[in-house]
């Protein structure tokens, strides 16, 4: 079991060393990404390269600061999340 200063060995190991990006192509179900357009650790051309190689993706940019929207700004998240349901529910 991991804890403490392991976990975030660990977890930035899990950032830092893992690259999936070949797999991307395969994912096959609809995808909604959600990026800040000031975002000090993921610049915008991240999400806008991840939406160019996921194939059911939709990117959303948001004109605010952060890189954690669901934290900073939660209501923007939540209008996303109830806009993308409400769609999937008329389908």
């Amino acid at each position: 079991m991991l804890s403490g200063p392991s976990v975030a060995q660990h977890f930035a190991r899990l950032v830092f060393l893992v690259d999936v990006r070949e797999a991307l192509q395969r994912l096959m179900v609809p995808t909604v990404l959600v990026q800040c357009l000031r975002d000090s650790i993921a610049p915008a051309s991240v999400g806008r390269w991840l939406a160019g190689h996921l194939p059911q993706s939709r990117l959303i940019e948001l004109a605010v600061s952060g890189h954690c929207p669901h934290i900073s700004h939660p209501d923007l998240v939540v209008n996303i999340l109830q806009e993308v349901l409400d769609a999937r529910a008329r389908t």
